[in-house]
C-alpha cells in the first residue's frame, strides 16, 4: 500500500463516520477534508471515486470506526464529527422537502435513497443526543421517503426510538439534570411539538400497516402533547390540521361521520395557511367522503380544485392522485371514456415515478372501471398485475380489495362458485364494518341459486353496514337486490319499500350500480303488477349500460324473466316499448321514475 501522511491517515479514520460513501461536500463540511487529501487517497486506492461523484472507502483503517468513537482520548472530536454528520444530512433532508412537493420529486427519492445509510445513521445520532432542531428539520422529508418508498416498517423503527427517548425526557423532570435533557428542557415547547409531528408519522406508519389500534394509541399521544400548555402561545394550526386528517383516515373505516367532521375541520384549517399542498391533500379527503355519500358533483369539482393546485406546484405525484380520484368518480357517473382517460395518465404518472405501490393502485382503479363498464373479462385480465406488486412488496392487507373486485367480476360472468370462494376469502382480511361489498354480493350469489332466505340474510348484514358507513354506492345496490329477494319470497309489500328507497337515492345521486338495481327491481316489479310494458321499459333502459347487457347475473336473476315477458306481448308492443326505452338516457329515466311518481303502493 502506498505511503500515508499521518495528516491523511487521521483524515481517513474521520470518513469512517459515512455509511454506504459520501460526496466531496460531505466530506468537506463533515469532516475538513480537502481535495487534495481526497485525491491523495483516491491516488493511494483507499478509497474509490465512482463516476457519479460519490466516494467509497476501500478499506477499513486500523482503528474501526466504533474504536474511533470509543477511545477516551479523541471522545471530543469524535463526537464533533458525528454532530457535524448529522446535521449535515439532517440539513440534506430539510433541502429536499420542496422538492417532494414540486415537479424534483424523483430526482428527490434517488438523492435521498443514495444517502439512506447516512440519513439513518444521522438521525439515530440526532435521537440520541436529543438534536431536537434537527430531528425537526428532517423529520417530514424522511416520513415521506419511508411512506412514498413502502418501507413502512423501516418508518416505524425511525419514529419509535425518537417518541422512546424523547417523550420520557420531556415528562421526567428528573432528566433535566443531564446535560443534554437539560438544553432540550429549555427549549421545552420545540420538543413537545417535535412530539406531537413524531408521533402523528408513528400514527401514518402504523395506519399504512393495518395495525389500527397502534396508530390510535400514537394519534392520542400526538393530541395529548398537543394539549400541553408550553404550545399555548405558539401557532400550532397545521398540527392541528394534521391531527385531524389523521383522526379522519382512521375513522374512515369506523365511522365516516366522524371521518367527514374531521376532514372538513383539517381543509378549513389548513385553508387559513395558504399552504396549497397541504389544502390537495385536505381535500382528497374530504372529496372521498362527498363521493361516499353520493355528492358526486361536489367530489368532482373539490377533486378539480385539488389538481389545479397540484399542477401549479409541479407536484406530480400529487397530480397522479387528483386524476386516480376524478377517474373514480367518473366510474360511479357511469362516465366510462373518461374514467379511463383519467386512470391511463395517473397509470403513467406513477410508472415515470417507478412507483410499483402507487402504479398497482391505479391498475386495481383501472379493474374497477372495466367491471362497472361491462368489460368483466378484460378487468379478469388485467386483475394479476396489482396483485402480483402486492404480494411482492407484501403490501399490509392487499391484495384483499382488487380480489374483491376480481370476484365481482367472476360473479357476473357466471362464475360463480369461483366468486364466492373468493369473497370467502376477503372475509377474514377485513374489518367486520369494511365487509359490506363482499356479504352483499354473497347474497347475490345465493340470489342466483334460489337461496333466498340465505341471499336476504347476507344481504340485510350488508345493508347495516352500509348505513352505518353512509356507503350509498353499496347501499343502494343492497336495496335493489333486497327488493328483488321479497318478491320472490312473496312479500310485495316490502319489495316495493325497498325499491323505493333504491329508486329515491338513485336518483338524488345519480351513481350507476345503484341505478341499475333499481331498474332491474323496478322491472320485476312492474311485471309482478301485471304492467308488463312497463316492465319491459325499465330493463330495456338498463341494458343500456354494459354492466347489466354483459352480465350473467342480470340475465340469471332478471333478464331471462323480462325476455319472456316480452316475448307474451304482442310484437308492435314490445317493440314500441323498447324503442321508447332506448331514447332515454339511464339518468333522465331515474328522475323521470321520481319527479313524475311511480306507484309504489
Amino acid at each position: 500500500m502506498p505511503y500515508i501522511s499521518n495528516f491523511e491517515q487521521a483524515t481517513l479514520q474521520k470518513l469512517t463516520v459515512f455509511r454506504g460513501g459520501f460526496t466531496r461536500e460531505a466530506a468537506q463540511t463533515v469532516v475538513g477534508a480537502t481535495d487534495a487529501t481526497l485525491a491523495a487517497l483516491t491516488r493511494q486506492l483507499r478509497i474509490h471515486l465512482y463516476p457519479n461523484g460519490r466516494y467509497v472507502l476501500q478499506e477499513i483503517p486500523q482503528q474501526s470506526s466504533a474504536e474511533f468513537l470509543m477511545s477516551d482520548s479523541i471522545t471530543g472530536e469524535a463526537t464533533a464529527i458525528h454532530d457535524a454528520h448529522s446535521a449535515f444530512y439532517c440539513a440534506f433532508l430539510a433541502q429536499r422537502m420542496g422538492d417532494l412537493k414540486g415537479p424534483r420529486q424523483q430526482a428527490a427519492i434517488a438523492e435521498i435513497e443514495a444517502e439512506s445509510e447516512n440519513v439513518r445513521a444521522a438521525w439515530q445520532w440526532a435521537v440520541n443526543r436529543a438534536r431536537i432542531e434537527q430531528l425537526a428539520k428532517a423529520l417530514d422529508t424522511l416520513g415521506l421517503f419511508y411512506l412514498w418508498q413502502n418501507r413502512l416498517h423501516e418508518g416505524e423503527a425511525m419514529c419509535q426510538p425518537a417518541v422512546t427517548r424523547l417523550a420520557t425526557m420531556a415528562s421526567d423532570e428528573k432528566q433535566a439534570s443531564e446535560p443534554q435533557a437539560r438544553d432540550a428542557m429549555l427549549a421545552q415547547p420545540e420538543l413537545v411539538r417535535f412530539l406531537v409531528r413524531v408521533f402523528l408519522w408513528l400514527s401514518r406508519f402504523y395506519r399504512h400497516l393495518k395495525q389500527n389500534t397502534s396508530a390510535q394509541q400514537a394519534l392520542q399521544q400526538a393530541r395529548s402533547w398537543l394539549e400541553d400548555p408550553s404550545l399555548a402561545s405558539y401557532d400550532t394550526r397545521l398540527e392541528q390540521a394534521q391531527l385531524l386528517h389523521e383522526e379522519a383516515e382512521i375513522a374512515y373505516g369506523i365511522d365516516r361521520k366522524q371521518a367527514r367532521t374531521c376532514a372538513a375541520q383539517a381543509l378549513a384549517i389548513v385553508r387559513t395557511l395558504d399552504d396549497p399542498w397541504h389544502i390537495a391533500q385536505g381535500i382528497d379527503l374530504v372529496a372521498r367522503g362527498s363521493q361516499s355519500l353520493g355528492l358526486l358533483a361536489r367530489a368532482r369539482t373539490l377533486t378539480e380544485e385539488g389538481l389545479a393546485l397540484r399542477q401549479t406546484m409541479g407536484d406530480i405525484r400529487g397530480i397522479g392522485e387528483s386524476l386516480k380520484n376524478l377517474s373514480h368518480v367518473a366510474r360511479w357517473e357511469g362516465r366510462f371514456e373518461e374514467a379511463e382517460e383519467l386512470i391511463h395518465q395517473s397509470i403513467v404518472i406513477f410508472t415515470t415515478l417507478h412507483d410499483p405501490k402507487a402504479r398497482a393502485s391505479a391498475v386495481h382503479m383501472l379493474i374497477g372501471i372495466l367491471v362497472y363498464s361491462g368489460k368483466f373479462t378484460k378487468g379478469l385480465q388485467v386483475f394479476e398485475e396489482p396483485s402480483a406488486v402486492y404480494r411482492a412488496r407484501n403490501i399490509p392487507g392487499e391484495p384483499v380489495t382488487p380480489t374483491v373486485v376480481s370476484a365481482f367480476a367472476l360473479m357476473h360472468l357466471g362464475r360463480y362458485a369461483e366468486a364466492e370462494a373468493r369473497f370467502q376469502q376477503t372475509l377474514s382480511f377485513y374489518p367486520k364494518l369494511q365487509s359490506g361489498y363482499t356479504v352483499k354480493n354473497l347474497g347475490r350469489i345465493a340470489m342466483v341459486r334460489g337461496s333466498y332466505g340465505a341471499a336476504q340474510a347476507h344481504l340485510l348484514e350488508a345493508l347495516a353496514l352500509f348505513r352505518t358507513t353512509e356507503d350509498t354506492n353499496g347501499l343502494g345496490q343492497t336495496l335493489g337486490c333486497l327488493g328483488i329477494v321479497a318478491l320472490r319470497l312473496g312479500d310485495l309489500h316490502q319489495a316495493r319499500n325497498y325499491l323505493e328507497e333504491n329508486l329515491q337515492l338513485a336518483a338524488r345521486t345519480l351513481i350507476l350500480l345503484p341505478s341499475m338495481t333499481a331498474l332491474a327491481g323496478l322491472a320485476l316489479l312492474s311485471a309482478e303488477e301485471g304492467d308488463r310494458e312497463a316492465a319491459v321499459m325499465h330493463y330495456t333502459v338498463a341494458l343500456q349500460s354494459g354492466h347489466v347487457a354483459n352480465s350473467r347475473w342480470y340475465h340469471d336473476v332478471v333478464g331471462q324473466h323480462i325476455t319472456a315477458v316480452a316475448e307474451s306481448l304482442p310484437a308492435t308492443v314490445a317493440e314500441a316499448a323498447q324503442k321508447q326505452a332506448q331514447v332515454r338516457d339511464w339518468r333522465d329515466r331515474m328522475r323521470d321514475l321520481v319527479e313524475n311518481g311511480t306507484d309504489m303502493s
